[in-house]
């Protein structure tokens, strides 16, 4: 018993530390695929957005390319040209005529006004002439000139809320330095093993870093370009001009949800120094921006950054989706991302792999509790055959050498001596046979004989041997047979015969002490089958007992000490006889005594 408890639990630790390195080993894979998903994920996010932010730049990059390059004079309504002629090729002088600013027909939908700041705070617009401009011009005012939503509308709005939006403060233009060798890297490139950790967060945060870095020197060189065109047109001035470059500012009033956006830049003509600008329709401009990414990131958004001209720091998340031609922020969420599949090839690695193990953890503790069962059956076999034999063979002794010394003198003693030798060898010979006819069962090399017999005959036959033996046991064997003349089963008359003669003799051993001595035997048939129940008034059997009721051996481990003899392969023995004849042996729930019922199929007429 010990050594199977310390068997087991051996087995038991094994098993635990088996599971336990699986199930980590289980954990952390799936902890690395489900990283490396999400570095893969955040990876085609990244990508998605650098698309992005590059479509946004590329959007803008022209249109302020060309504003870059505007002349200063394009912001009056009238302007003088350094160089004029007349149709017979003669120059005139400078003054004498006036060219309308080509802004009056400029129509970008998200330019509201190009307007003009003068040292003194006065503020002008090409697209708002003066009344002597527009008498010196000749053309006639245009319906947008008088509409409310015009740009009168606007300039009156823009003095009223801006007089002297800048004062006499100069508006410096956007530079940000640029390594020479900076590069812009896959933030994932040698961290999709590794999974998301703080280590793939720097990179991508220095990655962001070199994104913006290298848009902000894209629109560098737009704005150096546009520059030298700027210095190419505005040398017909005959003055010495300098134009800086058009740098977004936000001003907000608090009167509005949202700042309102300029491009404002600084130009000193002739000594004096003027501030010009675009007044730009930021919801228009948002609305085209998002129109372009709408494929991408259908629920992005753009927020206004008034401190954009900071310096990017590689802590600053918002690099890779920060602007470097408009002060403001694309904020887009993660990608809707399909759904990925359940099974994916690493967790069917990992299913086949607990479905191995666990099939080899069962295999094992089959083979575990075979080699245990084994070895008990082997101990209980031993214990029950060397205690059956002992008695009898004691007899033989003691007998045979009184017979053989002439101990026994009367004819009667040794007749009687005799007769109980020949007992006891029957006895043996029971015995032998029992654990042969068993081992033959368990093995399948039981030849059974299953022709077509009546069952009347079986009864017949098996009747009067039960009767004898349950008249030697003190026993009276009362029989109800209900069956049909003409029914038959397929089974070996001799076989059923030992079936009901070991219920018989189990009886006698177990229910001696019982008041009523009848053994009941109702025979009948039902449901296509033969029933043959058996009842004794003996003292029944206990829970504990019918679980282990038909196992071999068991009873000679419970009543070693006891006086009934016996294997314990009795109720073993009628059982697999039953089985081998494709029926069966069981024991029923009883109020009083034991209950048995054998049940063997009919032969189909």
């Amino acid at each position: 018993m010990r050594r199977t408890v310390r068997t087991w639990c051996v087995f038991f630790l094994c098993t635990v530390a088996l599971l336990g390195a699986l199930a980590w080993i289980s954990a952390e894979t799936l902890r690395l695929e489900a990283s490396q998903n999400e570095a893969l994920e955040e990876a085609g996010v990244q990508e998605s957005l650098r698309i992005a932010m590059w479509r946004l730049e590329s959007t803008m990059a022209p249109i302020l390319a060309q504003e870059e390059a505007r002349p200063f004079q394009h912001y009056r309504a009238l302007y003088a040209p350094a160089n004029a002629y007349t149709k017979s090729r003669a120059q005139l002088n400078q003054g004498d005529v006036l060219l309308a600013s080509p802004l009056q027909d400029v129509r970008i939908p998200f330019f509201r006004l190009h307007f003009e700041i003068a040292s003194d705070g006065r503020i002008t617009s090409p697209q708002m002439p003066v009344e002597d401009q527009k008498k010196s011009s000749g053309r006639p005012p245009k319906d947008a000139v008088a509409s409310a939503t015009g740009p009168a509308s606007f300039l009156r709005e823009l003095v009223a809320r801006f007089a002297v939006p800048l004062g006499g403060t100069s508006v410096p233009a956007q530079v940000i330095a640029i390594p020479a060798d900076a590069q812009v890297a896959n933030p994932f490139g040698n961290n999709l093993q590794g999974g998301y950790n703080r280590q793939t967060l720097e990179v991508q945060q220095q990655w962001s870093e070199n994104e913006f870095r290298a848009r902000s020197r894209n629109m560098n060189k737009y704005q150096l370009r546009a520059n030298d065109l700027n210095g190419a047109n505005v040398a017909f001035a005959n003055m010495d001009v300098e134009q800086g470059p058009l740098t977004p500012v936000w001003l907000d009033d608090g009167e509005k949800p949202e700042p309102e956006l300029f491009l404002v830049r600084q130009v000193r003509a002739g000594g004096v120094s003027l501030r010009q600008g675009i007044w730009i329709d930021w919801p228009e401009l948002r609305k085209l921006l998002l129109g372009d990414v709408a494929d991408i990131f259908p629920h992005a958004s753009l927020t206004p950054l008034r401190n954009w001209r900071n310096p990017p720091t590689a802590e600053d998340d918002m690099n890779a989706r920060r602007l470097a031609s408009v002060p403001a922020v694309l904020t887009t969420g993660r990608l809707q991302a399909s759904a990925a599949p359940f099974l994916t090839p690493t967790r069917m690695i990992l299913m086949l792999s607990w479905a191995a193990s666990l099939a080899v953890l069962a295999a094992v503790a089959f083979v575990l509790r075979a080699s245990i069962d084994l070895g008990e059956r082997r101990g209980r076999f031993v214990s029950a055959v060397t205690h059956e034999l002992r008695t009898p063979l004691t007899t033989f002794s003691m007998y045979t050498q009184m017979l053989a010394d002439g101990m026994v003198q009367k004819e009667e003693d040794r007749q009687l001596y005799l007769t109980t030798l020949k007992g006891e060898s029957d006895r043996l010979a029971r015995v032998v046979e029992s654990v042969l006819l068993y081992s033959r069962l368990e093995e399948g090399r039981q030849g059974v004989n299953r022709d077509p017999v009546a069952i009347s005959t079986v009864l017949e036959r098996a009747l009067p041997p039960m009767s004898r033996r349950a008249a030697d046991g003190g026993m009276e064997l009362v029989v109800e047979n209900d069956v049909l003349p003409d029914a038959q089963v397929r089974a070996d008359v001799q076989g059923i015969e030992q079936i009901l003669l070991n219920l018989v003799d189990n009886a006698c051993k177990y229910a001696a002490d019982a008041t009523d001595r009848r053994l009941l035997l109702a025979a009948r048939t039902l449901d296509g089958r033969l029933e043959i129940r058996f009842q004794d008034h003996g003292p029944g059997v206990p829970e504990d007992v019918a679980r282990e009721l038909f196992r071999p051996y068991r009873r000679a481990e419970r009543h070693a000490a006891g006086p009934v003899s016996g294997l314990g392969l009795g109720l073993a023995l009628a059982r697999g006889l039953a089985r081998a004849f494709k029926g069966d042996l069981r024991l029923l729930p009883s109020k009083e005594g034991a209950t048995f019922l054998l049940r063997l199929p009919l032969l189909e007429s």
